[in-house]
């Protein structure tokens, strides 16, 4: 007879058998790779590809934000080419830690690196016509991760074949993931995954969770609540589709859904589910809040002072990457104080608009052993857009005249006499129209002349140095 059946329990040992089916189907297509790609080549891709990053994954050095800082150590800008700020795992809030495995891996602290079960369901969905699921443990996931974001950030291609749908890629971090299962714990992986992955789709991040909880809610990782960790949580998955700002219903209901997940693996009560599902998304507002990447963020007063101690760095012998990534904190000798009474001093007087000129203002403590850089400041601010009068050349630091010294000179060799007595305030000077100078003998003079269509000759000092 033909009848409605329940549902079909498949028994405990199949589901074993299976799963050892797999793996042994996983391992045999390692070992033919070579044979169908290319004898030795799989299999050297393979060993070399992991020996020489493996080091790198101990390292788990991470590009990392410098701090460039005041006399005071008050921050004046920030440099970085990913904007990371990592933490140890006990400055991780137990929600955010709780949505990522209950998204991503709910199996994380139970399987090697890889998850046998994960790839049999995601398997056994995705041939039966359901929906579209991935077998890809937190652990293989970090080792991906780790690969774009810090070993090959530098190079398109070897991104491109971090991402490559091939079996020399995927068996290539499964060994990664399981070795490196091996030699970490549970915890260090989670908090090395927290502190590698990318929040947020822009250029520059936020990469890392405590970015990322500064970016979108202006918090630390440890006071993320259960809404905030759901959010963050299932942005991973995909950063373009679950934008809060760009694409906030789809967020909402991808935040949800993490909630709904951790229900599921016994994180969250089913109160505590409903109370998070209630909350608004949250974010601040026009965000993420990333600060400028370069010494843009600087403030109008000191944006050319970072600009100048960049420029030093590298004379030093500093690389740009090492600046931008090496996560620094450069105390300057700047002195916000000095530097802002500078500042207006020099707008005073120039306007900071004005076509073909600025007004610059240095000013240097004198030492014995040292002389210190206060000030680097000028009429026109430092930025990219010439309509405000902003200007990328360092116009207090790098000085330049192509029509010479002239008169520049003449507060410098009046002070000289002054203090050797050689005249008064009010000496009366030779002025002649023009004069023939030289320094060597047999040499011929170079003529001057001065520029004033009416001559004075003779002049008094007062009239000589304009101030009359």
């Amino acid at each position: 007879m033909i009848g409605t059946l329940g549902p079909v329990r498949v028994p405990v040992g199949v589901l074993r058998f299976l799963g050892l089916c797999l793996l042994a189907g996983v391992l045999l297509a390692g070992v033919m790779a070579p044979l169908s790609i290319g004898l030795g080549e799989a299999s050297n891709q393979l060993s070399d590809s992991v020996d020489s990053i493996s080091s790198d994954l101990a390292s788990a050095e991470f590009p990392m934000v410098t701090t460039v800082t005041d006399r005071n150590g008050t921050p004046i800008a920030y440099l970085f080419d990913q904007y990371r700020l990592p933490v140890s795992f006990d400055q991780i809030s137990p929600n955010m830690t709780s949505a990522i495995i209950a998204i991503e891996d709910k199996r994380f602290y139970d399987h090697a690196g890889i998850d046998i079960k994960g790839a049999l369901r995601a398997a056994l969905s995705n041939s039966s016509g359901g929906s579209t699921q991935g077998a890809s443990t937190i652990t293989q996931q970090y080792v991906k991760n780790f690969l774009i974001n810090v070993v090959d950030r530098n190079n398109k291609a070897a991104q491109a074949a971090d991402q490559a749908q091939t079996l020399v890629r995927k068996l290539r971090e499964a060994k990664m993931a399981m070795t490196l299962d091996q030699e970490w714990s549970k915890n260090n992986i989670l908090t090395g995954y927290l502190n590698v992955v990318q929040f947020g789709h822009t250029g520059i991040g936020p990469y890392g969770v405590r970015a990322a909880a500064a970016a979108f809610f202006n918090t630390t990782p440890d006071k993320l609540t259960v809404a905030q960790s759901a959010l963050l949580a299932g942005m991973v998955n995909n950063p373009v589709l679950y934008d809060p700002y760009r694409r906030p219903q789809q967020a909402l209901q991808r935040r949800n859904v993490v909630i709904d997940k951790m229900v599921e693996n016994n994180a969250l009560s089913p109160a505590a589910a409903k109370d998070a599902k209630a909350q608004p998304l949250g974010v601040v507002p026009n965000g993420p809040d990333i600060p400028s990447s370069t010494c843009l963020s600087a403030p109008d007063y000191a944006g050319f002072f970072c600009q100048y101690v960049i420029e030093y760095l590298k004379q030093s012998g500093f690389t740009e990457d090492q600046i931008d990534n090496g996560g620094y904190t450069i105390k300057t000798t700047l002195d916000p104080n000095i530097s802002q009474i500078a500042k207006q001093s020099a707008d005073a007087r120039v306007s900071p608009t004005e076509y073909g000129l600025a007004n610059t203002f240095d000013i240097i403590k004198l030492g014995t052993t040292s002389h210190e850089v206060l000030a680097l400041v000028a009429s026109r601010n430092y930025g990219q857009d010439p309509n405000k009068g902003e200007t990328m050349t360092n116009l207090p630091a790098d000085v330049t005249d192509s029509f010479g010294a002239g008169s520049t000179f003449k507060i410098f060799t009046t002070a000289a006499a002054l203090e050797q007595g050689k005249i008064g305030l009010n000496s009366t000077l030779p002025n002649p129209a023009s004069e023939c100078f030289t320094y060597l003998p047999r040499v011929k003079c170079y003529p001057v002349q001065n520029a004033e269509a009416v001559n004075i000759d003779p002049l008094q000092l007062p009239q000589a140095l304009g101030i009359d």
